[in-house]
């Protein structure tokens, strides 16, 4: 099995918003993370990858970041640049942006308008009563047109809703190339609400937002976790964090079938994070290979 990666690319802030502004490159931020975690280097070579400068004229950066911004100055094409870093970097897989256009996220709400996805990041937004858009006009780069045309299983994965899942299914043709009726459509649910954008939203609300913004999304399964969520043997609810209910009344069409993850309880890292345990993903998304 060959996985491709589709990155989104409209990313301004940090290392990757500067270098987008004083050279004109694509924003490698996204980029070069996904890189990171297909990479078959060694763990210290890739560590070298995210090695961000904390003093000098270089302070902020990350090496992958300006190995991505030379990579595409030295090359004068956006494609190329990210095939030739993902090679030197060892890439299990292929690694392709959804646009290599200049884009940049646009959401409105009550009057309104937040530009840039460093600002609708920051920004306190309800989805239900927010309007995505990508500016100026982008369109889809041949390799995910590609992809995606020959896929047997195409998932949507978790992430940010407004700035990291939107933004992808907005660019012109994902979404009909997402019909493609040869593949399995699979979306894999957040584990856990985002403070300040999808507060209380259910599964079914988060479909329904995509739906509103982009038109036709009916993922043949959705694939959730049913459980709580324990930290030193309480619920992350605690922290603003409490999970995502389950059922998808709430969308319109036909509703996807759910299936639930074989786990005892999701991924839960140093600082708070979690994450979706793979081995037990891995095995819920091979059923549809």
């Amino acid at each position: 099995m060959r996985v491709t990666a589709a990155v989104t690319t409209s990313d301004d802030g940090g290392s990757s918003g500067q270098l987008r502004r004083e050279l004109g490159v694509l924003p490698g931020g996204d980029l070069r993370r996904v890189m990171g975690q297909m990479s078959s280097l060694p763990s210290n070579l890739r560590d070298l990858f995210e090695f961000r400068f904390s003093t000098g004229a270089m302070r902020g950066h990350v090496l992958g970041n300006l190995i991505l911004a030379a990579a595409e100055l030295q090359a004068g094409d956006r494609g190329v640049a990210i095939q030739s870093v993902a090679d030197l970097m060892g890439v299990d897989g292929n690694v392709v942006a959804v646009t290599v256009g200049d884009a940049v996220l646009v959401a409105e709400q009550g009057g309104m308008v937040h530009v840039g996805e460093s600002t609708v990041a920051s920004a306190r937004l309800s989805p239900p009563a927010t309007r995505l858009s990508l500016r100026p006009g982008c369109r889809m780069t041949p390799e995910l047109e590609a992809a995606l045309a020959t896929a047997d299983l195409v998932v949507v994965a978790p992430g940010s809703l407004l700035t990291s899942t939107a933004p992808v299914l907005l660019v012109p043709g994902v979404v009909e190339a997402l019909n493609n009726p040869s593949a399995h459509l699979v979306m894999v649910a957040n584990l856990v609400d985002e403070p300040g954008h999808t507060d209380g939203l259910t599964v079914g609300a988060h479909m329904s937002f995509l739906s509103d913004q982009i038109g036709r999304f009916r993922p043949d399964v959705v694939c959730h976790w049913d459980g709580t969520i324990p930290l030193g043997g309480e619920n992350l609810g605690w922290i603003g964090l409490g999970r995502l209910p389950n059922w998808v009344e709430s969308f319109v069409g036909v509703a996807p079938t759910m299936i639930q993850h074989d786990e005892t309880q999701p991924d839960v890292r140093p600082h708070r994070l979690v994450r979706h345990e793979l081995r037990s993903l891995r095995e819920a998304l091979s059923t549809f290979v």
